[in-house]
């Protein structure tokens, strides 16, 4: 069986964005998945995105920045975010394009989604930390995810 490399090409990710492999590893250890080159790679492209991409975006993030990208099928990135929503490491939820959005964001916020252009913004503040917070104290069984969404028009598509 020939093993796939899986990792990142010579031209690193932008120092802002980039995510220590050893991270990606204790978060899939800790969560009891079995650590696998797509994972890596579809963890990594999670959480350097600045955006809440679809598993498509995700697929061609993944064939764009890993080298033997041919061995990860579209199929296997939808099986491993479906994996990663079983286990609470990501949340997903439709946005304005009808599409499923994918976001390993954790902390309490709020997406802002457009409905003319889809554009996903995250909102986050003190007050809404706290609301959330007060929320999860009023509930007797444990959370296991939450997402607050708002839809809008954006100022972009408002101004046109």
């Amino acid at each position: 069986m020939k093993k796939t490399n899986y990792t990142n090409k010579k031209e690193k990710l932008n120092n802002q964005n980039s995510v220590d492999i050893s991270s990606i590893k204790t978060i899939l250890k800790d969560a009891n998945l079995k650590i696998t080159g797509p994972r890596l790679a579809i963890s990594s492209v999670l959480l350097t995105s600045e955006n809440h991409p679809t598993a498509i975006q995700i697929f061609e993030e993944v064939k764009s920045q890993f080298t033997n990208q041919e061995n990860i099928s579209l199929a296997t990135v939808y099986k491993t975010l479906e994996k990663f929503e079983q286990k609470g490491l990501v949340s997903v939820f439709i946005s304005g394009d009808g599409k499923s959005h994918y976001e390993p964001r954790r902390d309490p916020h709020i997406n802002l989604i457009c409905i003319k252009c889809g554009k996903i913004t995250d909102m986050m503040d003190d007050k809404i930390t706290q609301f959330v917070h007060d929320i999860y104290k009023m509930i007797p069984n444990p959370i296991q995810m939450q997402n607050l969404s708002f839809f809008y028009v954006c100022d972009m598509c408002n101004s046109n």
